[in-house]
């Protein structure tokens, strides 16, 4: 599940004058002071992936991880991403468009391991 985390915090954006990595982006967030990081914490695609890389964090310390909780992570985190993707390619963004793909392969790499386990108990 680390994976998921780590693909998701790689992903990138690109606006005009500026780009970021979603990690620096997080980090920006969570340990800037100012007025402005504190109304940006409560923007739902803001707090939508936060409180997945919550759950996915939750699951992974779980003896046996709950299905549901992984699920519900990777759909929280998915949003940005698919965001990114979309504007990534509407944008003919190569970069945003390759950054995206990582978590969505952990995603898809993740729910089958989940299904394959769920099948064999």
């Amino acid at each position: 599940f680390v994976c998921l985390v780590l693909s998701f915090l790689i992903g990138y954006m690109e606006w005009p004058n500026n780009a970021a990595f979603l990690y620096e982006v997080a980090y920006k967030i969570l340990f800037d002071r100012s007025e402005t990081s504190n109304d940006a914490m409560m923007h739902p695609l803001v707090l939508a992936p936060f409180s997945g890389i919550v759950l996915i964090l939750i699951a992974f310390f779980q003896k046996t991880p709950n299905k549901r909780l992984v699920q519900a992570g990777i759909i929280l985190m998915g949003v940005l991403i698919a965001l990114l993707l979309l504007i990534g390619i509407m944008g003919r963004n190569l970069k945003m468009t390759a950054a995206a793909l990582p978590f969505i392969l952990c995603s898809i790499w993740c729910l089958r391991l989940l299904r394959s386990e769920h099948h064999q108990a």
